[in-house]
This record gives C-alpha cells, structure tokens and sequence, in this order.
C-alpha cells in the first residue's frame, strides 16, 4: 500500500509538475506576447519619438529663424525710432523757424507799408526834380546860345565838368573841343620830369638847363589836331595854322616862371614863356599822325647872337620835312615861320 501511495504520490507529483510545466508554458507563451507588445509599443514609443525629436528640430529651426527676425524688427525698430526722433527735432526747428518766418513776414508788411508811402513821397520829390532839372537844362541852353552869339573864338569855358575849347585857324574855319575836367586835371598834374641837360658852349665849357623836350606829348591834341590838317593845303601850311592858333590862344610872358609847363595847361591858361609856348606847338605837331617822318627839334639858343654858342636864353623849333625847314619862333605875333631866317647856331634835341 505503502509502494502505491509513493507511486501514486510519484504520479501525482508527475502529473504536478506537468500541469504546472503546462502553466509555465502558458505562462511563458502569456509573458512571450506581452513581452511582443512592450517591445511593440517600445517601437511605438520610439517612431513617436523620433517623430517629435524631428518636430523638435523644427521648431528649433524656426526659433532660429523667428529669433533671427525679431532682431532684425529690433534693430529696424530702433532705427525707425531714432529717425522718428530725428524728424521730430527737425519738425520743431522747422517749427521754429516757421514762427520766426511769420514774424519776418510780418515785419516786411510793416515795412513794405512804410517803403510804400515813401516811394509815394519820393516820386513827388521825384517829379519836382525832374522839373527842376529841365528848368536847368532849358536855362543852360538858353545861356548856351546867348554864349554862342556873343562869345568869339577863341575862348575857353568850363561847363558842367567839361573843358570846353574854341578856335579859329587862319582862314576862319572853326574848331571847337572837350574834354572831361577830371581827364584834364590827371594830364596837368602829372609828375614833372626833373631831367637836365649839360650844353658844351664854344669855348668848351658846359651850360646846365631844364630838358624840356621831356614835357613834349603826342597824346593831348590827337583829337582835334589832324581836322586841322585836313583843313591846309599843304604840310608848311598846317604848321602855320598850329602857330596860329597857339599865337590866338596864348600871350608870351617872361614873368611865369622858370618852371615849364604841360602842353594842356599853357593852351587852357592862355599864357607861358618861351619853352611852354614851344612845347604847346611841338605837342600838336606830334599828336597828328601826319608827322611821322618829319624832323622835328627843339633848339636851345641866344637870341641875342644866334650865330654863337656862348649863352642860352631862349628856346624855339626846328621843323624840317621833304618839302620845307623852317624854325617856329612860337613868341612873335606876325609871321612865327618867318622870324629866324638865317642858321641858328644853338644846340638841337630831337622829338
């Protein structure tokens, strides 16, 4: 009995292990298929992972890109605010400067009121001058004519700033010339030369005189000269007429003085010695411009004995064309082309 309990006891503890063998494997089998969807949903959980990783990276990227652009509105902002700042400085000088501009406005319409009623007033005063002025120009006329008929060249006036000079040569014809007063004054004050001139006299000693061919111009008369040219009949002619004239216009007198003077002067003054009077004619000769090739001299001489070298007291010119040589004694009154009619042993400058 004994022997079938333990067999029994063998079996049932067979059959035990069996059933339970069994439950193992199902137990196994159960654990192998939750095991399957663990590992199932593991995969899951790691395609779900990956796929918000990826998701991560994107929304990483667009962090980026978003941070990336909000910096960039950052510094337009601050750009636009500092422009803005500016232009609101701007706006209140602009501003300003408006105010000040109304009031400039303001104080022109004052002004301009002012300057209108000026204008008013001074074009009254305006057309009193204007009448006043024809007044003066009909009354100067009026002289003017009256000067005209009464008044016999030669004669010298000064009206309104103006030199005015008239002459007549010796067939009568009429010259009249101008010049502004303060043309005139700049050619009488120029400088004087101060030059001299050493004159070896016969018996080899020297005299010391003033150089007055320095005076000698060919400027003052260009504009007046050659009408009186035009109206000779031959080159001795006109150098009678320039003798003429001078002897018109001008009164020789030894008590001027030593100093010479310009051409102008002795003409507009009426009056000069010796060497302003020859100075006068060489400065007409010279101003034509039909003179070119003459010869034409100033000599220094005495006219006491102007066969001698042994003085000087005197000046006179020396005129030599291919036509005629004569001297100009400028001082005589009858015939200036005639007076010194031998050789005058003198001492002879060039012009």
């Amino acid at each position: 009995m004994r022997h079938l309990s333990a067999v029994a006891f063998a079996a049932a503890g067979i059959i035990t292990a069996a059933v339970f063998g069994l439950f193992q494997f199902q137990q196994a089998g159960v654990l192998h298929d939750r095991l399957s969807k663990v590992e199932g949903d593991l995969a899951d959980r790691d395609t779900r992972i990956a796929g918000l990783d990826s998701q991560l990276s994107e929304l990483a990227e667009e962090k980026s890109e978003l941070e990336s652009d909000v910096a960039y509105w950052q510094s337009q902002h601050q750009a636009k605010s500092k422009e803005y700042d500016d232009l609101g400085a701007h706006y209140d000088s602009l501003s300003e400067q408006y105010g000040d501009l109304q009031q400039s406005y303001g104080d022109l319409r004052v002004k301009n009121q002012q300057l209108a009623g000026e204008n008013v007033s001074l074009m009254s005063s305006q057309s009193l001058l204007q009448q006043a002025a024809e007044n003066e120009r009909t009354q100067r006329q009026t002289a003017e004519a009256k000067l005209a008929v009464a008044a016999t060249p030669p004669y010298t006036v000064v009206q309104g700033r103006e030199i005015k000079w008239a002459f007549k040569d010796s067939k009568g014809n009429g010259y009249n010339w101008e010049m502004p007063i303060d043309v005139y004054r700049n050619l009488i004050d120029a400088p004087e030369p101060a030059n001299k001139l050493r004159l070896q006299k016969g018996d080899g000693t020297t005299i010391t005189v003033r150089d007055h061919t320095r005076f000698v111009d060919d400027e003052s008369f260009a504009k007046v000269v050659d009408e009186v040219y035009d109206n000779a009949a031959s080159d001795r002619q006109f150098l009678y007429e320039l003798w003429y004239i001078t002897a018109q216009l001008t009164t020789y007198s030894t008590d001027i003085g030593e100093d010479p003077r310009w051409a102008l002067e002795t003409f507009t003054e009426a009056g000069g010695d010796c060497e302003d009077l020859v100075i006068l004619i060489a400065s007409m000769l010279k101003s034509s411009e039909h003179t070119d090739g003459w010869k034409i001299q100033m000599v220094y001489f005495d006219a006491d004995d102007p066969l001698s070298k042994n003085s000087v007291d005197h000046v006179a010119l020396y005129v030599e064309t291919d036509e005629f040589a004569t001297f100009v004694e400028s001082t005589n009154k009858d015939d200036g082309l005639q007076y010194w009619k031998g050789i005058v042993n003198g001492w002879y400058f060039d012009l």
